[in-house]
């Protein structure tokens, strides 16, 4: 009977907010059944049987059964809901990790679109201008969005594979540019161990690109150095007079990748010369301490 009564409480699942005084609560429940079931079986027995004399028959032994009962159900019980809520905690971790993946997917996916959509705005100025130049440009274009393709897969990338891919998106904008671009970077950061998110360093540098005024006599300074375990971009503040239109996309983009990546969020400082951007490396020093 104490089996039966377990089963039906156990229906009544305990409360996700406080689970043991839950717990505790049903047993002591439990244990007011049996005491009655106990003291009702007793009354039947001496109206059935006329046996009140009998000590395995007596109240108080019942009782002692009773408390027994109540005992081993409780296990059962405990043990029930224990294993459910085990099985309950990794049904959700696995769900959250599923949509954490998803989602991270869905921003990489926009980093194919984002970066074709400016390259290919250049390209068409450059062959209206200078089809030759084109020429060259699509080829270098093709060696960095194979760099895109190839890491899709990965949530980070080293440190050093990223500067590689900016290094080579840097000739494709020297190509276009010239020596209106003045990029300066610290030998520190080379020396540097670590990864972070595919293609972040490069939006960081389009970004700037994007939003800045250049020229060859009012060269835009681009400087990325390391400190604090973070990857720094500073760049010359030079607005241009008619600020083209922003989706947010690329900053939005990496700010929410290493969300998802459990590390430390990305800074971003603006004074009234210049803009900076921190991006943490993650697998770091400064980053492990962090976590």
């Amino acid at each position: 009977m104490s089996i039966f009564y377990s089963k039906v409480v156990y229906r009544r699942r305990p409360s996700p907010v406080h689970p043991y005084t839950s717990l505790l609560a049903y047993s002591l429940l439990l244990l007011l059944i049996n005491n009655l079931a106990a003291y009702l079986l007793s009354l039947l027995t001496s109206y059935l049987f006329d046996m009140d004399g009998l000590p395995f028959l007596q109240v108080q032994h019942l009782y002692v059964y009773s408390i027994l009962a109540t005992f081993i159900s409780s296990v059962y019980v405990n043990a029930q809901y224990l294993y459910s809520y085990m099985e309950a905690e990794a049904a959700k971790r696995r769900l959250e990790t599923e949509a954490m993946q998803a989602k991270l997917n869905a921003l990489k996916q926009q980093i194919d679109p984002h970066f074709m959509f400016n390259n290919f705005s250049i390209l068409t100025e450059l062959i209206m201008e200078d089809s030759r130049l084109a020429v060259k440009f699509l080829g270098k274009l093709s060696k960095v969005y194979r760099y895109v393709i190839q890491n899709y897969d990965r949530d980070t990338v080293p440190l050093a594979d990223e500067l590689a891919f900016l290094d080579s998106y840097l000739y494709l904008m020297e190509m276009r540019y010239g020596s209106s671009i003045a990029m300066n970077i610290d030998p520190e950061v080379h020396k540097a161990e670590g990864n972070i998110p595919p293609a972040s360093l490069q939006l960081i540098v389009e970004n700037a690109l994007k939003h800045n005024r250049f020229s060859k006599e009012s060269p835009l300074m681009i400087a990325i150095s390391v400190a604090d375990g973070c990857v720094v971009v500073r760049n010359a503040l030079q607005p241009l007079a008619s600020a083209p239109v922003s989706t947010g996309v690329g900053q939005r983009n990496i700010t929410e990748r290493y969300a998802l990546l459990g590390s430390r969020k990305p800074q971003v400082e603006r004074t009234e010369f210049v803009y900076t951007v921190r991006l943490p490396i993650i697998g770091g020093l400064n980053d492990e301490q962090e976590i």
